[in-house]
């Protein structure tokens, strides 16, 4: 009966023989799965172990191509225990919808030692891990399938990005030693930094500094972050996996480093340390935004090449110009410790990526170092905030003192203007009485020459003296520049420094344009006629090459205007 089901089976494509060997002996730590396993890729999610085992064909890793159709990934292997002692192993597979485990026997039939996934409607397990576990006894060989199936798009488009990584298997210990992170050390780092998230947003509430509220937001994202990639969220049963959780725990990683890039720029006021920079990195913020729109509609593998190519020259970028603030501001000083720290992180992460660390280690310098990251940031914007509130004091006192000076200037300023108006009214109070005195002597010449020179000649001549020589104003004159010298000062100065061909004649001429008064009043004065004054105007404009359609007064002002403070 046993000979005629056998017959009746299919001729399996695969045999026991086959398969590569891992010996447990070597399993110190970890190993990597590829180098000793052989894969078939499934468009289907059959768990059919006969089907598969017959029908398909198992290939190196080497030949592996995964394409759009790619809905399993089946993978045997074999291991081989020559110790005395058992010892339990863990296969990494977090991302997977289902992922089952079979030892397979001599006769092809198969046996489901464990299962696990991503969706719980499609596993048996009462609990979801992040590894799939299994016992291999003392002194002996099995060979094991391992499926890993994606029944969504999302489990779909992850293992075309994980699949190219290392899929490890660990021994007891290296699981406890290298993989599983310490609860403990989990809550002291997100409690830590979640405790200093809710104090700057205390702060920033209630000082509405803008740097605040970037390193808040900054600070929960990767709290966020860390809390996702821990999958402490799940292990602890506060939230039951589903599938858009896969989506929604890359999201702090975009959204902390959009946050940071605008933290980064705010703070080192990178438009006026370097324009252009600021330019550049202003135009790649909108990058995060299509990235996040990426990561909803599962294009995973395109985010996370865009997302890698992307932070070394961020991170340069924001170091450089940390650096450039460094030299002249102290607490640019921790912003930039902070930034290296951060490099840090990125650089732990390639280590472990490549093997050269483990992942605990990597996860706890890591948490380490961004603990110490946010302690840097922390100290630059407290004090940074501190040195602004000085500068803001200083700005104060500085605004009110200039304030307390226009005051005073202004009052001087109404002071000189009253005294200005008030000489200036004794100088035209003197133009008045001058030409007062200039019709007098004018009218009282006329007087003599009709009812005296015709009978007392030689009387007549000598009161005409008399007269002549008061007309003689070199006194007047000088009272009046004196009085004019005293409203306007520096006018003569100016204008014979300026213009040293014009005469004194020119000069008492420009004084009375100054004054506004007119040729007629100013021939009056001058006891000459209009016509007169006239000429001088027209000889003026000829000895300082001015148009005849020019203003003369105010071609004068304007040339010594910027002499006269």
């Amino acid at each position: 009966m046993y000979f005629l089901f056998v017959l009746i089976l299919p001729t399996p494509c695969w045999s026991l023989g086959s398969t590569p060997t891992i010996h447990l002996s070597d399993i110190q730590e970890w190993n990597c799965l590829e180098n000793y396993s052989l894969y078939q890729l499934r468009a289907d999610t059959l768990t059919d172990i006969s089907t598969i085992l017959s029908q398909g064909k198992f290939e190196p890793y080497a030949n592996l191509s995964l394409d759009s159709k790619t809905q399993a990934i089946w993978m045997t292997f074999a291991i081989e225990n020559d110790q005395n002692f058992g010892d339990s192993l863990h296969i990494n597979c977090k991302f997977y919808d289902e992922v089952r485990l079979y030892e397979i026997y001599q006769d092809s039939s198969a046996h489901l030692l464990n299962t696990t996934g991503y969706l719980p409607q499609y596993y048996r397990s009462k609990k979801w891990n992040s590894t799939i576990a299994f016992h291999h006894p003392q002194k002996s060989r099995k060979t094991y399938l391992l499926g890993l199936i994606s029944h969504t798009r999302n489990s779909k488009m992850l293992s075309s990005y994980f699949t190219s990584n290392c899929a490890k298997i660990y021994s007891d210990h290296g699981f406890r030693s290298q993989y599983r992170l310490s609860q403990p050390l989990l809550f002291f780092f997100f409690g830590g930094i979640l405790m200093m998230s809710l104090y700057n947003l205390g702060i920033a509430l209630s000082t509405h500094y803008r740097e605040y509220i970037l390193f808040s937001i900054y600070n929960f994202c990767f709290v966020l972050l860390g809390i996702n990639f821990s999958n402490l969220h799940i292990e602890l049963d506060w939230v039951t996996p589903f599938d858009l959780e896969r989506n929604l725990r890359f999201t702090p990683a975009i959204i902390g480093i959009a946050v940071y890039l605008l933290f980064s720029i705010s703070f080192l006021d990178l438009k006026k340390l370097n324009f252009r920079l600021y330019q550049i990195l202003r135009h790649l913020f909108w990058i995060f935004p299509i990235m996040l729109l990426g990561i909803f509609l599962s294009y995973f593998t395109l985010v996370f090449v865009v997302f890698t190519a992307l932070m070394p020259p961020l991170f340069i970028s924001i170091l450089y110009a940390s650096w450039c603030r460094a030299r002249s501001l102290s607490y640019a000083r921790y912003f930039l410790a902070g930034n290296i720290l951060l490099i840090s992180v990125g650089l732990l992460q390639l280590l472990s990526l490549y093997g050269l660390i483990s992942v605990v280690h990597m996860s706890s310098l890591t948490i380490i170092a961004l603990m110490v990251e946010v302690i840097m940031f922390s100290f630059a914007v407290a004090i940074k905030q501190k040195v602004t509130k000085k500068e803001l004091y200083l700005m104060r006192v500085k605004n009110q003192l200039q304030r307390e000076r226009i005051e005073y200037e202004l009052d001087l300023k109404q002071k000189l203007e009253l005294e200005i108006e008030k000489k200036s009214r004794t100088l035209t109070s003197s133009s008045v009485q001058w030409l007062n005195l200039t019709d007098q002597l004018t009218s009282l010449k006329k007087k003599l020459k009709k009812e005296l020179k015709a009978t007392d000649e030689k009387l007549y001549k000598e009161i005409l003296k008399q007269i002549e020589e008061i007309e003689n104003f070199e006194d007047q004159w000088n009272s009046f520049k004196l009085h004019f010298e005293n409203v306007y000062r520096g006018f003569f100065e100016r204008i014979e420094k300026n213009y040293p061909m014009l005469s004194q004649n020119d000069l008492k001429i420009c004084a009375f344009m100054k004054m506004k008064l007119s040729n007629k009043e100013m021939a009056q004065i001058l006891n000459v006629t209009k016509k007169a004054i006239e000429q001088s105007k027209r000889r003026m404009r000829k000895k300082i090459g001015l148009e005849s359609d020019c203003d003369l007064l105010e071609y004068l002002e304007q040339s010594i205007k910027p002499e006269l403070v």
